[in-house]
């Protein structure tokens, strides 16, 4: 299911690329999949059980490379910007300097706690948490998808949240990485992602 899903995401991307956006599908095409120690070792390293979708979807591809966006998702008033997958290597990377700590939103400086009451109610009040694992980045910003191991009572382990940086918040975006494909999938048929070229 799962598979079958990023496949139509590439048939729609390919659709409509231009030059350089095809050069970054040929290295996208090479990236291999996670193989299944892969995974386990990342569920050990960070104390986590990776919900199937998930592992799905990095048994077909471990990252989306740089350059190659594979997720188009729309949340927060309609809210959308391309995402790339990034490899187990790269959420490996990005957690030795962020979101490797606890830090609540209030200590940021920049929010007022009027700002913080806005915060969805399935998300606790952080703007850092070592239990979140980001997944997927907007190239050049600080802007990442990440899975909620730590969610508030209305939440639930495995949901999809949005970093965005400037000013710092935290969103929410999907139930599970099913629905973010769905997500992207409808964009497409849409037509918002070619707004984007």
């Amino acid at each position: 299911m799962i598979e079958a899903m990023v496949k139509k995401i590439e048939k729609m991307l390919i659709a409509g690329m231009v030059d350089v956006v095809l050069n970054n599908y040929c290295n996208y095409k090479a990236v291999p999949g996670a193989s299944e120690q892969e995974l386990q070792e990342f569920e050990r390293d960070f104390s986590v059980t990776l919900p199937e979708d998930f592992k799905e979807l990095y048994r077909y591809k471990n990252g989306s490379s740089y350059g190659f966006d594979l997720l188009f998702p729309s949340f927060n008033e309609d809210f959308m910007e391309p995402f790339y997958l990034l490899s187990l290597e790269e959420i490996r990377k990005i957690k030795s300097y962020f979101f490797n700590r606890n830090e609540l939103l209030s200590e940021s400086g920049f929010l007022t706690s009027q700002d913080i009451s806005e915060l969805d109610e399935r998300i606790q009040p952080y703007r850092q948490n070592e239990r979140w694992i980001p997944f997927a980045e907007v190239e050049g910003y600080d802007i990442y998808l990440m899975m909620d191991f730590d969610p508030s009572e209305k939440g639930a382990p495995g949901q999809i949240i949005s970093y965005i940086h400037d000013p710092d918040f935290i969103y929410f975006v999907t139930d599970n990485i099913q629905d973010l494909l769905r997500n992207t999938i409808d964009n497409h048929e849409n037509g918002n992602y070619r707004d984007f070229f």
